[in-house]
C-alpha cells in the first residue's frame, strides 16, 4: 500500500520550484561580497543566479561563479540537502512514481 503517489510531472515541478527559489536567494545576495565571479563582474543577474542554482542542484559546478561568504556556503548546503532529500524521496519504497 502506497502512502501517496508522485507523478513524474509533480517531481519535475517540485525540482524546478526548488531551483527557482534558490535562484531568487542567489539573486538577492549575488554581489562580490558573497560570490567570486570569473568574468570580473560585481553583481549577479537573474540568468546568472538561475545558472548557478541549476549548476549547484545538478552538482556540475563549473567554478565560473562560486561562493565566497560563509552565509552563501550555508545556503548552498541547504540546496544540496534538498537535492539529497529529493533523491531519497524518489528512492523511498512507500512512494509510487508513475
Amino acid at each position: 500500500m502506497y502512502i501517496f503517489t508522485i507523478t513524474k510531472l509533480h517531481f519535475l515541478i517540485i525540482n524546478m520550484f526548488i531551483i527557482y527559489i534558490f535562484a531568487l536567494i542567489y539573486k538577492k545576495y549575488g554581489n562580490d561580497t558573497h560570490f567570486y565571479f570569473q568574468d570580473k563582474k560585481n553583481k549577479m543577474t537573474m540568468i546568472d543566479s538561475l545558472y548557478f542554482s541549476l549548476n549547484t542542484y545538478s552538482t556540475i559546478g563549473n567554478n565560473d561563479i562560486y561562493a565566497k561568504s560563509n552565509f552563501i556556503k550555508k545556503i548552498i548546503s541547504i540546496q544540496i540537502f534538498c537535492l539529497i532529500s529529493m533523491v531519497i524521496l524518489l528512492g523511498c519504497s512507500s512512494i509510487e512514481i508513475k
